[in-house]
C-alpha cells in the first residue's frame, strides 16, 4: 500500500479542490493507500478514489465523501460523524466499530458492507443499498432508513429504536433479537425475515412472552422460540411436527393453541 506524508495528502487535497471546481487540478486518486489514523476532518474528497484504501481509525467527521469510490476500503473503527457519504459506492467496505452517527449516507451503495458494531445513531440512510449488509449488533437507533433495500441483510441484535423504515424491504433479513421498539414499519417488506426473539414496535411487528417462549407476529408468521412459520403452517402442524420442535413444545402447544388463536395471534 502506498503512504503519504501530510505535505503530500495536502497537496493532493488542493489539486482535488482545483478539479472540483473544474479550474484543473486532478482528481484525488487515493487508490489502495495506507491513511491509517489519517486526520481528514472536514476534508473535501467528493467524487473521489479511495477503492481498497486503509482508512481504519481515520479521523473523517464532516468530511465529504459523497459520490466517492470506497469499495473494499478499510474504515475499521474510523470517524465519520456529520460525515457526506451520498451516493458513496461502498461495496464490500469493513465499516464494523465506526462511528457514523448522524452521516448522511442517503442513496450510498453498500452491498456486502461489514457494519458490524457501527454506531449509526441518527443517520440518513434513505434509499440506500444495504443487501446482504452485517449490521451486526449495530446501533441504528433514530436512523432514517425510509426506502432503503436491506435485502439478505443480517441484524442480528441490532438496535432499530425508533428508525423510520417505512417502504424499507426488508426481505429475507435476519432479524433475530432486533429491537424493533417505536420502529415506523408502515409499507416494510418483511417477506421471508426471520424475526425470532424480535422486539416489538406495537404496530406492524407484535410480541408477547409465555413461559419459556417470546412469541413474535406479524400479519403473516410467528415465531414462538427459535421456530418461525406462516401462520396457516403452524395451524396445520402435527402432533409429531410439534414434538420434533423441543421436547416441551407438544404441552405447551396443546395448552397455549387455543389461546393463541382466542387471542388474534393466528
Amino acid at each position: 500500500m502506498k503512504m503519504y506524508t501530510n505535505d503530500e495528502l495536502k497537496e493532493i487535497l488542493a489539486s482535488h479542490a482545483k478539479w472540483l471546481k473544474g479550474d484543473g487540478g486532478q482528481r484525488a486518486d487515493l487508490s489502495n493507500a495506507d491513511l491509517t489514523g489519517a486526520n481528514l476532518c472536514g476534508a473535501n474528497l467528493s467524487y473521489a478514489n479511495l477503492t481498497g484504501a486503509n482508512l481504519s481509525y481515520a479521523n473523517l467527521r464532516y468530511a465529504d465523501l459523497s459520490y466517492a469510490i470506497l469499495n473494499d476500503a478499510d474504515l475499521t473503527d474510523s470517524k465519520l460523524r456529520y460525515t457526506d457519504l451520498r451516493s458513496a459506492v461502498l461495496t464490500g467496505v469493513d465499516l464494523s466499530y465506526a462511528d457514523l452517527s448522524y452521516a448522511d449516507l442517503s442513496y450510498a451503495i453498500m452491498g456486502d458492507a461489514d457494519l458490524r458494531y457501527a454506531d449509526l445513531t441518527r443517520a440518513n440512510l434513505s434509499y440506500a443499498d444495504l443487501s446482504v449488509a452485517d449490521l451486526t449488533d449495530a446501533d441504528l437507533s433514530g436512523a432514517n432508513l425510509r426506502g432503503t433495500d436491506l435485502t439478505g441483510a443480517m441484524l442480528i441484535n441490532t438496535d432499530l429504536t425508533g428508525a423510520d423504515l417505512t417502504g424499507t424491504n426488508l426481505t429475507g433479513a435476519d432479524l433475530r433479537g432486533t429491537d424493533l421498539t417505536g420502529a415506523d414499519l408502515r409499507g416494510t417488506d418483511l417477506t421471508g425475515a426471520d424475526l425470532t426473539g424480535a422486539g416489538s414496535n406495537e404496530r406492524e411487528v407484535k410480541s408477547w412472552y409465555v413461559f419459556p417462549w417470546r412469541i413474535v407476529y406479524t400479519n403473516e408468521i410467528v415465531a414462538i422460540g427459535c421456530q418461525q412459520h406462516s401462520k396457516s403452517d403452524w395451524l396445520e402442524f402435527t402432533d409429531a411436527q410439534i414434538s420434533e420442535m423441543s421436547p416441551r413444545a407438544l404441552v405447551w402447544w396443546k395448552e397455549w393453541k387455543p389461546k393463541l388463536i382466542d387471542m388474534g395471534i393466528f
